[in-house]
């Protein structure tokens, strides 16, 4: 007999609810309380302050706006640039870089903004 692992029907049928999620949920409508209801009721009072209102907005906003999740973006990096020019088309114009400093322009006195 085949102990741990995948297998066919075992576990909870995938979209149906937990035990707990059942019981918590037939509690609720026992007691006539509808969470969400309460907390738009809560905010469309006048009498709530606004740090409550925007605490409210937040809980709610998640049933229908995913949450945004960070990302940790990893690759190669380097420390500097460097650029091959093939062809020059404005041979007044220079651009150098290398790994030491920033990318720097030359531009020649007729292009110059006198800055």
């Amino acid at each position: 007999m085949p102990r741990g692992g995948k297998r066919v029907g075992a576990g909870r049928p995938k979209g149906s609810l937990g035990a707990m999620t059942e019981r918590v949920l037939d509690l609720l409508e026992e007691l006539e309380f509808d969470p969400l209801r309460e907390l738009v009721t809560l905010y469309r009072d006048p009498k709530t302050d606004r740090r409550t209102k925007v605490r409210i907005a937040s809980e709610l906003a998640q049933f229908v706006a995913p949450k945004l999740k960070a990302i940790d973006v990893q690759g190669a990096s380097s420390p500097g640039i460097t650029i091959n020019l093939i062809q020059r088309q404005r041979p007044d114009l220079v651009i150098e870089a290398d790994d030491e400093s920033p990318a720097s322009f030359h531009l020649p006195k007729a292009l110059s903004l006198g800055l």
